[in-house]
């Protein structure tokens, strides 16, 4: 956490220094792409381990409705994979692996202040409808040495909000960088033998999972010629 959060402090202090132009306006549009990827691993003894994997992308198009407020809609794609070795006695251990791929459909908001003419922060409102499918799977070592695979399909409704900040490469390329996140989130697991699995949060996530970093093209609004 520290560690990522001096990052984002060094990128800001750097980013101030250069000279500032650049501007948006109504009517701009605004095509986005962001990514994410964190693993970690843990090791907690010789018998157990744990690693977490998580793949986000999306794309977006966002229309300035005014200067600092932009409305769109986008898609992406979030990969979650958890796998690991839970020990049991000394004869048995369990290996487990969680996988969650979901196809997500976003409608967002984004209210932005100008820090300078180069720099922007904002706080995106994402309304995301996700369907996809969920596996898992345990195997059981040792003189009982059972396996099992369970299949769901997913259904995730969220609503967060996200703050980040936007800097100006030049009058058409920005860099986007997203970190944290608040809101409702609901989850809906719908298994093969009819079970069902819902799980309701308010989550407020500050750890690294939660830092997106996009690029973003503007389409200039054509200025009228005049007469």
């Amino acid at each position: 956490m520290k560690y990522t959060t001096g990052i984002i402090l060094f990128v800001i202090a750097l980013l101030l220094q250069f000279k500032l132009h650049g501007q948006t306006k109504k009517g701009d549009r605004l095509l986005q792409m962001n990514f994410g990827y964190i693993s970690s691993q843990d090791d907690p003894n010789v018998l157990e381990k744990e690693k977490l994997e998580s793949f986000s992308t999306n794309a977006r198009m966002g229309f300035y409705l005014t200067p600092n407020f932009v409305l769109g809609f986008g898609l992406g794609y979030l990969r979650e994979e958890e796998s690991g070795r839970d020990y049991i006695d000394q004869n048995n251990s369990l290996d487990y692996n969680f996988e969650d791929k979901t196809v997500n459909y976003y409608l967002f908001f984004s209210f932005q202040r100008q820090l300078s003419p180069k720099l922007k922060t904002f706080i995106n409102g994402d309304l995301n409808l996700g369907r996809g499918d969920y596996t898992e799977r345990l195997s059981l070592s040792g003189p009982i040495g059972a396996a099992e695979t369970y299949n769901a399909e997913v259904s995730r409704n969220e609503f967060m909000l996200r703050p980040g900040l936007m800097y100006f490469l030049n009058h058409r390329w920005v860099m986007t960088i997203n970190y944290a996140q608040i809101g409702l989130h609901r989850t809906v697991y719908r298994f093969e033998s009819s079970e069902k699995t819902e799980n309701e949060e308010i989550r407020a996530n500050f750890n690294p999972d939660s830092l997106h970093i996009g690029l973003a093209f503007f389409i200039r609004k054509k200025k009228k010629d005049k007469k």
